[in-house]
């Protein structure tokens, strides 16, 4: 997930109906039709619409009991990043039919501001919400899915390293944050060992780091994960042990 500077309405509609499909966009894809238009009119009413912001804030607002539950000053910012998942589109009575997007908000959680992020899928009018991945993070919704329950697994193994003592509580990511910006993967090729290095250049195009925080068994675990896109396209990942603290 790269991150994008915040979008004005009407670049979120223009987002959605002519860059969610990148590949048709590198085959110059046509001009927008009569039908996209109207899409990107009617979603910029949608996520303008009072009814839009709520569910978000109730959501982000009740996911923070569980990621912040010392703090009860809680309140949403601002749009900090908007990410197309799939293209939105409206029946003829014009109902959000369609679509998949990210939305990330700042937050003032006790005089802090945070980023907190809320997926939302749309299909045959119903309209689903779900909080995703807190913090900076460049993983999309599907590599996050794939990654979550292995980083918190590793959370709980590096726990129980560091106690002594197995750690059998569900690990709960609450903060992520964005080491280093995917780049070239032949800068990394120097300090690493030749069999890694021979792999990187072999395999890899680019490379960024991320540091994942996890609550669990009375400990603050951090789990390091390096991701490497591959040459083909996808993104494979390494998870290594960081700082593991005592607190709740």
């Amino acid at each position: 997930m790269r991150r994008v500077k915040p979008l004005s309405l009407l670049a979120l509609g223009l987002v959605i109906a002519l860059a969610s499909d990148t590949q048709a966009l590198a085959q110059q894809k046509p001009l927008p039709t009569r039908e996209d238009l109207r899409n990107v009119e009617l979603f910029k009413k949608f996520f303008a619409s009072t009814a839009h912001r709520a569910q978000v804030r109730n959501e982000l607002i009740a996911e923070e009991k569980t990621l912040s539950p010392d703090c009860a000053a809680v309140s949403m910012g601002d749009l900090a990043d908007f990410h197309p998942y799939g293209p939105v589109r409206f029946t003829p009575d014009e109902k959000l039919e369609s679509g998949i997007w990210l939305e990330v908000w700042t937050m003032n959680i006790c005089g802090e501001t945070k980023r907190r992020s809320i997926l939302f899928s749309a299909s045959d009018t119903r309209i689903k919400a779900m909080p995703f991945l807190p913090g900076r993070t460049n993983v999309d919704p599907v590599l996050g899915r794939d990654l979550l329950p292995r980083a918190a697994v590793s959370a709980r193994l590096y726990v129980g390293e560091q106690t002594g003592t197995p750690c059998t509580a569900t690990p709960l990511l609450f903060d992520t944050k964005l080491v280093s910006l995917p780049r070239d993967a032949r800068l990394d090729t120097e300090q690493a060992p030749p069999d890694v290095a021979a792999y990187l250049r072999d395999n890899v195009s680019e490379i960024w780091r991320e540091h994942w925080y996890f609550r669990t068994c009375d400990h603050v675990a951090e789990v390091k994960i390096m991701f490497m896109i591959k040459n083909d396209g996808g993104t494979t990942f390494t998870i290594t042990k960081g700082d593991v603290t005592r607190g709740s």
